[in-house]
């Protein structure tokens, strides 16, 4: 055998070359751990470097916190908004202190859910496909 020459590969990934694909993947991991997150202001279209609320106007700027803070409205205006008047009359026979008033309502919403049931079976072979 003469002059037996051995090509080592070299993997790149963004541009850091290794001669190992996983220390090369590290590398990549390691850097991209260390770069911030940029977000644009809705408000005042200025970028911010990984912060909750914007330097220039003060808006919510982490999706954590504007996702509590939609739940916490949220959970007000259903705090707020009195029940429907069917809901109301429903709670009342159901906790009533007459046992006949229970058990109507128990078999009033047992009919409900069996119609309920057959119509959306009915429904439900309107809309397959025939065949």
């Amino acid at each position: 055998m003469v002059g037996k020459r051995f090509q080592t590969k070299l993997f790149t990934v963004s541009n850091y070359e290794c001669e190992n694909y996983e220390l090369a993947e590290q590398f990549v991991i390691r850097n991209f751990e260390n770069m911030g997150v940029e977000r644009k202001c809705p408000k005042c279209s200025t970028w911010n470097q990984d912060e909750d609320n914007c330097r220039n106007c003060g808006e919510l700027l982490s999706p954590e916190l504007i996702e509590i803070k939609r739940e916490e409205v949220r959970e007000e205006i259903r705090k707020s908004t009195p029940l429907p008047p069917l809901d109301i009359f429903l709670e009342k026979w159901k906790n009533s202190r007459f046992w006949l008033l229970r058990v109507l309502y128990k078999v009033l919403r047992t009919i409900a859910v069996i119609f309920l049931g057959i119509a959306s079976f009915f429904a439900y072979l309107a809309a397959s496909p025939n065949g």
